[in-house]
């Protein structure tokens, strides 16, 4: 835990794996399918490392180990089965909630790979919804993460520079971004990646950005 972590003029977090544990959720939305088709199912140790990338590479992903095609009419079957049950075993982390409201009144945001079909039920279900200005999902912009443009969209809205907004993540994709915005990068040693990355500033809870 780091002794000291600067205050920022603004934050933009990832969602899966920094601000809630949905694992078992997307697991499930790729199983479902699997056995609906007669494959057997994954463990969740086996999809967590497929996460991170958007919808279609995880369903390329969770396949790669069939002959089924990774096309859209998949795509869309996965889809639809996390539509069905979108927070199901999906949580909080820890001191998310308190580490929001104290990080209030400081413009936040989220950028996610995953699409804003999905994204959107998941921060209403979780009540997170209000504490964002602005979310953006996977399929908003023509490239997803790590691609800066979505960042760069969020730092113009803001009126802020790149060097006084954090971006909090825990996979590859949420460093690069950072990088390529020429933005600071908070690594979540909590999240989905196994390994820890590089990063300005390393937590293990949320609350470490507010002390």
């Amino acid at each position: 835990m780091e002794q000291s972590i600067p205050a920022y003029k603004g934050y933009i977090f990832d969602l899966d794996g920094t601000l809630i544990n949905s694992s078992r959720d997307i697991a499930g939305a790729l199983n479902r399918t699997r056995l609906a088709l007669g494959l057997k199912a994954l463990t969740e140790e086996t999809v967590l490392p497929m996460i991170g990338n958007g919808l279609p590479k995880l369903v390329e992903r969770g396949f790669a180990d069939t002959s089924i095609p990774c096309n859209n009419e998949l795509i869309e079957k996965v889809k639809k089965s996390y539509l069905d049950n979108p927070c199901s075993n999906t949580l909080i982390y820890p001191g998310v909630v308190e580490a929001l409201k104290a990080l209030v009144p400081s413009p936040l945001a989220i950028i996610s790979n995953k699409p804003s079909q999905l994204m959107a039920p998941t921060l209403e279900a979780l009540k997170l919804k209000h504490f964002f200005d602005v979310a953006v999902g996977g399929d908003d912009f023509p490239d997803k993460k790590p691609h800066p443009a979505a960042a760069l969209h969020i730092l113009e809205r803001w009126a802020l520079p790149a060097e006084s907004v954090l971006m909090v993540g825990d996979m590859i994709p949420d460093r690069d971004l950072a990088r390529n915005a020429g933005m600071p990068f908070a690594f979540c040693r909590y999240g989905f990646l196994e390994n820890p990355l590089d990063a300005d500033h390393q937590l293990d809870s949320l609350m470490e950005l507010t002390s």
